[in-house]
């Protein structure tokens, strides 16, 4: 790739990167005034059902998953009464990139393959200590490919 392919008509810089073993690594461009501007970011919905909490996935359930395994459960449907209040949806920008005004979800352990998934730790949501541990099922591999290490997230108003 030369320099001349780096530069976008919008005046942005994609900076080149290898992928080894064909790993799904972030793109990141950067603006002319160097802000990182996050091309993976993504947002999910959750919808309240009765007590419960749901990833709003057609993707996963066209792929052969089931509901269930989209229930928040363990510390997740908690939170999200936290950041929804007495509203029975809610959107999240969800990223494991760093990006303005996330809130971090730190992995503080790796569940063995049959359970599955992670305990993630918040201290803070919205400048407002929360400080719960909660569980996020396999599901995210599907979402992130893995089970990261950190997950951000933002309330989409």
């Amino acid at each position: 790739m030369t320099l001349q392919q780096c530069f976008l008509p919008s005046d942005n810089l994609i900076f080149p990167f290898e992928t080894p073993g064909n790993k799904n690594i972030p793109i990141r461009i950067f603006d002319r005034h160097a802000t990182l501007l996050n091309l993976n970011m993504k947002q999910y919905r959750f919808i309240r059902e009765g007590p419960g909490w749901y990833i709003d996935l057609p993707e996963y359930l066209e792929q052969g998953g089931s509901k269930a395994d989209l229930e928040m459960v363990s510390g997740a449907d908690t939170m999200l009464d936290i950041i929804a209040g007495e509203k029975n949806e809610v959107t999240l920008k969800l990223d494991t990139a760093p990006f303005k005004d996330a809130n971090e979800l730190i992995l503080t352990e790796l569940c063995d393959p049959i359970l599955g998934g992670g305990y993630y730790h918040i201290k803070r949501f919205e400048e407002k200590e929360v400080n719960r541990d909660l569980w996020l099922c396999d599901v995210t591999r599907f979402v992130f490919g893995n089970i990261p290490e950190k997950i951000y997230l933002k309330r989409v108003e």
